[in-house]
């Protein structure tokens, strides 16, 4: 594999880690809304775990790469951390203050 076939890989693994992170949020939501408890907080958490190996393993498969190398974990993880703070934060900062904003009324 080529130099720039990796780099590629890597910039797909960070699109990847970024959606990882953002079905982190949106499963954060629906667990709220549904007001689990601690077992299904604990399915849902499980759930999460398999989508995020089965989605990098699947998305390297389909870049026709080998799901456990080194730069491809650390592609999916550096995307995740990305959306976590750049895109998720603020994002749940507002879901924060909606969320007061409601309990006030």
């Amino acid at each position: 594999m080529t130099v720039e076939e990796q780099a590629f890989v890597f910039a797909a693994m960070i699109a990847g880690g970024a959606g990882l992170g953002m079905l982190y949020d949106v499963m954060a939501l629906v667990r709220r809304a549904l007001r689990a408890g601690p077992a299904i907080t604990g399915i849902m958490d499980a759930g999460y775990g398999l989508c995020c190996g089965a989605g990098v393993a699947l998305l390297a498969l389909c870049l026709r790469t080998e799901a456990f190398r080194l730069y491809v974990m650390l592609g999916a993880a550096l995307g995740w951390g990305l959306y976590m703070v750049a895109i998720g934060m603020p994002v749940r900062i507002l879901d924060a203050g909606i969320r007061r904003r409601v309990k006030k009324r």
